[in-house]
């Protein structure tokens, strides 16, 4: 039998082996749990950048962040106690994919929030879930680039219209300067944020069909090595299209924005122009908290995904929610429990959904040649030690390493 570290453990390939039936219900739970979770955080997301502003997108961004490493290593510590299984599953994909590894996806990862953070505040609500959709175009790319993954024609239109919808439902607007978008520069900020957010998804990809990790463990170790790498990209917020902050007033400005998190209503909440918009509110605690959980409830759902899908599969299944959380955004009932504006009704924003929407059937309904990595030429795995990043194309799939145990 071929050894464990070469591919899956017994675990995961118990889990690939799982009748077609079962393995399928097992996804179609999943991705629905990923689309409920993925709504629900998408209009939380949105009121907590409004609660804040743009003056506090570093704190808040951070804050974020750490409320989902406690969150992640809580779970992490009560299973360990609990389970020797778990205590060995951690053992084992350490010893497969040492925290050092993660720090690729670590820094992916903290770009992305980075630059959603920036963004958010900036970007109608609407907007912010087609942008986000776009990753599905990126991440088919990058998979095709750096794990050789081969898709369908079809399958590429599909990816296609997905960012065709986006700019269908952005574009109009920003080439005749209405004035949701006063800020455009904001609005491509946060679609660049799906480009590495992309890209760690395709290496998270690689390290689960590479390793099959644990999932906590890829999480907490991913998540917990991006809060120190994420103040890298402080400085960014210094230049003029990132708001041109003053660096020198950074402590006062995470002073007040943990000010704000505890609920001061004294501390006041600034546009991208500089101006007030209001106060902070004893809401803006509660807001971020329900933030916090649902988008780590959620990344739990996409990262089992990603474990017994891939990346792609991932990024289609937060996108089932594309459609009733642009909805959401335009319904008074909604918007007033969240105390958030109304977005006026656009037909360019529901063609953007309507492109977006048929990508995905598209991608979804014509079968795939193959999504997975190339089983032609198995790789060292010091090759993955060393970086070669450029021999993904030629790691073996999870199906060759099961069928040889």
């Amino acid at each position: 039998a071929m050894p464990l570290v070469e591919g899956m453990t017994a675990e995961g390939c118990a889990a690939a082996r799982a009748p077609p039936a079962r393995r399928g219900l097992l996804l179609a739970v999943l991705v629905l749990g990923s689309a409920v979770f993925q709504i629900i955080t998408e209009l939380c997301q949105k009121k907590m950048y409004n609660a804040f502003g743009q003056r506090y997108v570093f704190f808040t961004g951070q804050l974020e962040l750490l409320s989902y490493d406690l969150c992640v290593t809580a779970v992490v510590v009560g299973r360990a106690v609990l389970s020797a299984s778990f205590r060995a599953s951690l053992r084992e994909s350490a010893r497969r994919f040492p925290p050092s590894r993660l720090v690729i996806p670590a820094l992916l990862d903290g770009l992305a929030s980075f630059l959603q953070s920036v963004g958010g505040p900036s970007t109608p609500g609407t907007w912010t879930v087609l942008l986000g959709q776009s990753a599905v175009f990126f991440t088919m790319a990058f998979s095709a680039l750096l794990l050789a993954a081969r898709f369908t024609r079809w399958q590429v239109i599909g990816a296609t219209l997905t960012i065709l919808g986006a700019c269908t439902a952005v574009l109009p607007k920003v080439v005749a300067n209405a004035p949701a978008v006063r800020h455009a520069g904001y609005v491509l900020i946060f679609l660049s944020a799906d480009i590495p957010h992309s890209l760690s998804l395709v290496y998270k990809d690689f390290a689960f069909k590479r390793g099959d990790l644990d999932v906590f463990y890829l999480t907490a170790c991913v998540s917990w090595v991006q809060f120190p790498l994420s103040w890298i990209f402080l400085p960014l917020l210094s230049l003029k299209a990132f708001g041109g902050f003053d660096l020198t007033s950074l402590p006062e400005g995470i002073s007040d924005g943990a000010a704000c998190f505890l609920g001061d209503t004294s501390i006041p909440v600034y546009d991208a122009e500089g101006s007030i918009t209001g106060y902070c509110s004893s809401f803006t605690t509660a807001i971020t908290c329900a933030t916090c959980l649902a988008g780590f409830i959620a990344a739990i759902f996409h990262l089992n995904i990603m474990k017994f899908g891939s990346a792609t599969l991932y990024v289609l299944s937060v996108a089932l929610s594309v459609p009733i959380t642009n909805f959401c955004f335009e319904v008074p009932f909604v918007t007033q429990m969240l105390n958030l504006g109304v977005e006026q009704f656009s037909w360019w924003n529901t063609a953007g959904v309507v492109i977006v929407v048929i990508g995905f059937l598209l991608y979804m309904l014509i079968e795939s040649q193959s999504h997975e990595i190339d089983a032609s030429k198995p790789i060292a795995e010091d090759d993955v030690a060393s970086g070669k990043t450029s021999e993904w194309a030629s790691t073996a799939s999870t199906s060759s390493v099961c069928d040889d145990m």
